[in-house]
Protein backbone atom coordinates (compact mmCIF):
# COMPACT_ATOMS: atom_id res chain seq x y z
CA UNK A 1 0.00 0.00 0.00
CA UNK A 2 1.59 3.58 -1.11
CA UNK A 3 0.73 6.77 -0.07
CA UNK A 4 2.58 9.61 -1.49
CA UNK A 5 5.31 8.35 -0.94
CA UNK A 6 8.13 8.86 -3.64
CA UNK A 7 9.24 5.98 -5.61
CA UNK A 8 12.15 3.91 -4.56
CA UNK A 9 15.40 4.44 -5.86
CA UNK A 10 19.02 2.73 -6.43
CA UNK A 11 22.13 5.20 -6.11
CA UNK A 12 25.13 3.59 -7.59
CA UNK A 13 28.25 5.61 -7.14
CA UNK A 14 32.25 4.85 -7.94
CA UNK A 15 34.00 4.41 -4.85
CA UNK A 16 37.78 5.45 -4.05
CA UNK A 17 40.09 3.06 -5.01
CA UNK A 18 37.19 0.92 -6.83
CA UNK A 19 34.12 -1.01 -6.48
CA UNK A 20 30.74 0.52 -5.92
CA UNK A 21 28.84 2.15 -3.48
CA UNK A 22 24.77 1.64 -3.07
CA UNK A 23 21.91 3.04 -1.84
CA UNK A 24 18.92 1.47 -1.88
CA UNK A 25 15.98 3.80 -0.43
CA UNK A 26 12.97 1.75 0.48
CA UNK A 27 9.84 1.78 3.54
CA UNK A 28 9.65 -0.23 5.75
CA UNK A 29 5.81 -0.67 7.02
CA UNK A 30 6.93 -3.41 9.62
CA UNK A 31 9.54 -2.76 12.64
CA UNK A 32 12.39 -0.87 11.85
CA UNK A 33 14.24 -1.37 14.73
CA UNK A 34 14.07 -5.48 13.73
CA UNK A 35 16.07 -4.29 10.49
CA UNK A 36 18.23 -2.11 11.58
CA UNK A 37 19.22 -5.61 13.51
CA UNK A 38 19.16 -7.98 10.58
CA UNK A 39 21.36 -5.41 8.79
CA UNK A 40 24.08 -4.71 11.32
CA UNK A 41 24.51 -8.80 11.52
CA UNK A 42 24.78 -8.51 7.64
CA UNK A 43 27.17 -5.86 7.93
CA UNK A 44 29.34 -6.47 10.69
CA UNK A 45 29.04 -10.99 10.72
CA UNK A 46 27.92 -10.11 14.45
CA UNK A 47 24.79 -9.92 16.42
CA UNK A 48 23.75 -6.50 18.70
CA UNK A 49 23.30 -7.10 21.98
CA UNK A 50 19.84 -7.78 22.64
CA UNK A 51 17.74 -8.78 25.34
CA UNK A 52 14.90 -12.10 24.70
CA UNK A 53 11.91 -9.93 23.37
CA UNK A 54 13.89 -8.10 20.67
CA UNK A 55 15.77 -11.46 20.04
CA UNK A 56 12.55 -13.43 19.84
CA UNK A 57 11.34 -10.25 17.41
CA UNK A 58 14.02 -10.58 15.10
CA UNK A 59 13.71 -14.46 14.85
CA UNK A 60 10.11 -14.24 14.19
CA UNK A 61 11.08 -11.53 10.88
CA UNK A 62 14.09 -13.58 10.00
CA UNK A 63 11.53 -16.36 9.36
CA UNK A 64 9.22 -14.18 7.71
CA UNK A 65 11.69 -12.53 4.88
CA UNK A 66 12.81 -16.33 4.08
CA UNK A 67 16.46 -15.94 5.78
CA UNK A 68 16.01 -19.41 7.82
CA UNK A 69 19.64 -19.06 8.41
CA UNK A 70 19.62 -16.29 9.75
CA UNK A 71 16.82 -17.28 12.02
CA UNK A 72 18.26 -20.78 13.00
CA UNK A 73 21.44 -18.71 13.99
CA UNK A 74 19.10 -16.53 16.42
CA UNK A 75 17.73 -19.90 17.71
CA UNK A 76 21.03 -21.50 18.60
CA UNK A 77 21.88 -18.32 20.72
CA UNK A 78 18.32 -18.25 22.45
CA UNK A 79 20.01 -19.97 25.39
CA UNK A 80 22.67 -18.02 25.70
CA UNK A 81 22.54 -14.01 27.13
CA UNK A 82 23.36 -11.17 24.45
CA UNK A 83 22.81 -8.42 27.48
CA UNK A 84 26.20 -7.23 28.45
CA UNK A 85 26.09 -6.53 32.35
CA UNK A 86 28.37 -3.99 34.05
CA UNK A 87 31.63 -4.39 31.73
CA UNK A 88 32.09 -8.24 33.39
CA UNK A 89 31.03 -10.13 30.47
CA UNK A 90 27.64 -11.34 28.60
CA UNK A 91 24.93 -12.41 31.21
Amino acid sequence: MRRHAPEPRVQIEEADGGGALTELTVLITRDASVYHLIAGRLATDEWTRMDSVKRKRVEEECRWLGMSGLAEEMAELRGQSMVLRGGSGYI
